[in-house]
């Protein structure tokens, strides 16, 4: 559950974040809105917005976003110049074993906030909402007094997973039922300590000629030897995609099964132009890193796949 004067530290944390928002999207005039138990009548917009860019994976209705704050979650909204809602995200701080619609939401450890989707309009990608976004749930996250936050992307949209990476989440476990039986119910995981940055997300692979290069990132049908050579860190290469790739989610099974977490992602240029450009995640071996914060997500992984059975 979320701790004493919850409320009251949110709203101060809030209004600090809203004032730095403006200030950095002054230009474009957006701003930040937060809705909760007292502002349902907004959740039907937030609802439509969900309903429109995210239907053909997992939207939400009003009624879902109706729970969320019944429940004691937040959700966020932001609106451009003209007053138009071009983004919209939602935090749940407290499980629901009834009628959780994923597998998390169902068994959310008391520590840990859950970041349940978000969504940006076309018209305003590109400018960062996603981050700010991210933030702006850590934020409820620390005021509610969780240890943790996380969320769940599919496996292969890069965009989240950078953008989640970049703020200091790890790619902890994958979950292969989490809505359900379907191939396109699969989901990954992500895990970040609240307010404490990823130290190894800006790990880059230095390599000096396009040999060595090829040579470091492992095309994902060669996961299982790389694995069995017990090799630190595995590089591997990923095309961003709506459609399900079995084989690939099952080699990132494979690695978040075997104890690795992916930290960081870079982009690789195999042939020395821009058009060969492709993106590759970093994955490490939790073992191989002695640290507390690596323990903690050695303990973290063992958890979470406890319930993503």
């Amino acid at each position: 559950m979320t701790k004493p004067g919850y409320e009251q530290g949110l709203v101060s944390e809030y209004q600090r974040l809203r004032v730095e928002f403006a200030r950095h999207f002054e230009d474009e005039q957006y701003s930040m809105e937060a809705y909760d138990i007292d502002s349902k009548d907004y959740l039907a917009e937030v609802a439509a917005l969900d309903a429109e860019l995210f239907g053909q994976h997992k939207s939400l209705p009003v009624e879902g976003f109706v729970s969320v704050v019944e429940n004691g979650g937040i959700v966020l909204g932001i609106r451009d110049g003209t007053g138009s809602l071009v983004g919209e995200a939602s935090v749940i701080l407290n499980n629901s074993p009834e009628d959780g619609d994923s597998q998390i939401e169902r068994s959310l450890p008391s520590n840990m906030a859950y970041c349940d989707g978000a969504a940006i309009h076309p018209s305003a990608r590109g400018k960062g909402l996603q981050r700010w976004l991210l933030r702006a749930r850590e934020m409820v996250a620390l005021a509610a007094g969780k240890e943790l936050i996380s969320a769940s992307v599919r496996h292969r949209n890069l965009a989240s997973i950078k953008s989640m990476l970049r703020e200091g989440y790890f790619v902890v476990a994958d979950a292969p039922h989490y809505y359900g039986d379907s191939t396109e119910d699969a989901r990954i995981f992500l895990v970040k300590v609240v307010g404490s940055p990823n130290p190894m997300n800006m790990l880059t692979l230095d390599y000096n000629d396009s040999a060595s290069m090829i040579a470091g990132i492992t095309d994902p049908t060669t996961v299982p030897q790389s694995m069995s050579e017990r090799r630190d860190i595995i590089a591997l290469s990923v095309e961003n995609s709506d459609d399900v790739d079995e084989h690939f989610n099952s080699q990132i099974a494979l690695l978040l099964r075997g104890g690795y977490v992916a930290v960081n992602s870079h982009e690789i240029d195999l042939q020395g132009n821009i058009a060969s450009k492709n993106s590759a995640i970093m994955f490490v071996r939790v073992a191989s890193v002695e640290s507390e914060l690596f323990d903690k997500l050695s303990d973290i992984q063992r958890l979470l796949h406890n319930i993503f059975v």
